[in-house]
């Protein structure tokens, strides 16, 4: 190889170690049992419902995304989900990423020693020029577990992109909870993630933060991510609520004495 075209090379890697491809969330989680990135197996019930308006900074690169999500349900053992998110800030563009539906289905309720298994299937629609995959199509599976007061999820999602050019993306997702008092739960989540701009592992992020009640229908839950391969982004701040409908009631038991 030629020094000219060895230096063209290595310009090339340079600059392109510093180029961001926008991440997107395919669906946000909504259920109680669900984990900042990992979806629970377990469906809502019949005409139950769960929206979440999600906040979210981003830091190197720096934007903002908006998202609002909704999971209903079909029946005892299928629900819908439904997410529109919207990024500003994001090197002069905004504007809506692709906006996900899909139908999560519970093949296998949990047991005391099996797990529950739901199966994803779903798309996404092309959202706005400059921050759209152009749309994508798939799904995966969703296995959780509840033991005493930790709870854990796993999902193993593939998407296929409707644009020619784009690579598929592959997304490993590990969430746990634990119930450490009454009404607040710790929360964590491993993400790993091939990207539709990479043919390998691009993103493997850990994000932490906690969840707690702040009424019978409602949930808040404050979160920090970071990128341990890239760094890329350095830092993901959380901020979510999440109504859930309808409320759960308090069971009281009245305790009569005897004359």
């Amino acid at each position: 190889m030629s020094v000219k075209r060895y230096l063209c090379l290595l310009m090339i890697l340079i600059f392109a170690k510093g180029v961001y491809a926008l991440d997107e969330h395919k669906f946000i989680p909504t259920h109680t049992d669900d984990t900042f990135s990992t979806l629970s197996a377990y469906t809502l019930g019949k005409s139950k419902a769960s929206i979440t308006l999600w906040a979210e900074k981003v830091v190197e690169p720096d934007l903002t995304r908006i998202s609002l999500s909704m999971e209903y349900g079909l029946g005892d053992r299928t629900d819908i989900l439904l997410h529109l998110p919207f990024v500003t800030g994001y090197g002069g563009e905004e504007g809506f990423q692709d906006i996900g539906v899909a139908i999560k289905y519970r093949l296998l309720a949990e047991r005391l020693i099996s797990p529950a298994v739901s199966v994803i299937v779903g798309f996404t629609y092309p959202g706005d020029n400059g921050i759209s995959t152009r749309g994508s199509g798939g799904g995966g599976i969703a296995v959780s577990k509840k033991v005493g007061p930790l709870s854990g999820n796993l999902n193993l999602l593939y998407f296929e992109p409707a644009e020619s050019g784009l690579e598929e993306e592959i997304e490993v997702n590990l969430g746990a909870s634990l119930a450490v008092a009454h009404g607040f739960k710790a929360i964590g989540d491993l993400v790993f993630v091939k990207s539709h701009y990479s043919e390998r592992i691009d993103r493997i992020e850990g994000r932490i933060g906690y969840r707690v009640s702040l009424s019978e229908a409602l949930t808040g839950s404050v979160g920090v991510g970071y990128d341990f391969k890239n760094r890329e982004p350095e830092w993901r701040f959380f901020l979510s609520f999440s109504l859930h409908y309808p409320e759960k009631k308090r069971e009281i038991r009245r305790i009569y004495e005897e004359d």
